[in-house]
């Protein structure tokens, strides 16, 4: 009608870039994702500034983090490492530790040959014992000590029998010590007797607990 009031059509804007910020706009039939927002990106550029600051330390300090399945294999290396220099060698230890005690049990086996020169009459002179065995059953020390003084006259020996539960009869005897080589020829006593150095039954002390 002519005498009514026209409404003018609304003109049609693009609000593409003022909806930029939104979630997302249409640009050739295109969907672009929004844009980033600047705390966001702050936040996310920090956290990885800061992991990257960490690794790099890790990688100056060479720390090392074990697999599950070595890792128990690791730890007891590293405590058997750390024992072994923490804790000494027990049996140095107890090597160094041990003192030689003197045993007061036991008499000293030393031997002393006076060599003094004296005209008092204090010692006699020194002797080898002998042993004579395998000698008929019956022999008597007489017949033993003539029989010595003829192989060696002047040698004045010492013949003590000894009891004897065989079939045999055994002696000891003691000669001038200067006699003792030619004593221990073989070709001076009867066959089949035996002789040898005759040795001392060593009286050990008693031990008293």
């Amino acid at each position: 009608d002519e005498g009514s009031l026209s409404t003018p059509a609304p003109e049609l804007h693009n609000n593409t870039n003022e909806n930029a910020n939104a979630e997302g706009f249409l640009t050739h039939d295109k969907e672009y994702p929004p844009l980033p927002d600047k705390e966001s990106d702050f936040i996310v550029k920090t956290y990885k500034k800061n992991r990257k600051n960490k690794e790099n330390n890790k990688n100056k300090l060479n720390i090392t983090v074990p697999s599950a399945g070595k890792s128990r294999q690791g730890q007891g290396a590293n405590l058997q490492t750390r024992n072994s220099e923490s804790i000494p060698n027990k049996s140095l230890n107890r090597s160094q530790q041990q003192v030689k005690r003197p045993n007061l049990t036991s008499t000293s086996r030393q031997i002393v040959v006076g060599t003094c020169e004296t005209t008092n009459v204090l010692s006699d002179d020194k002797k080898a014992w002998f042993y004579l065995g395998r000698v008929k059953k019956g022999t008597e020390v007489d017949a033993v000590k003539d029989f010595i003084t003829n192989q060696f006259p002047g040698s004045n020996p010492i013949v003590e029998k000894l009891d004897c539960k065989g079939a045999n009869d055994s002696f000891k005897i003691a000669v001038d010590f200067d006699l003792k080589d030619d004593f221990m020829n073989g070709s001076v006593w009867p066959k089949n007797v035996q002789l040898k150095r005759f040795l001392f039954k060593r009286i050990r002390p008693e031990v008293r607990a």
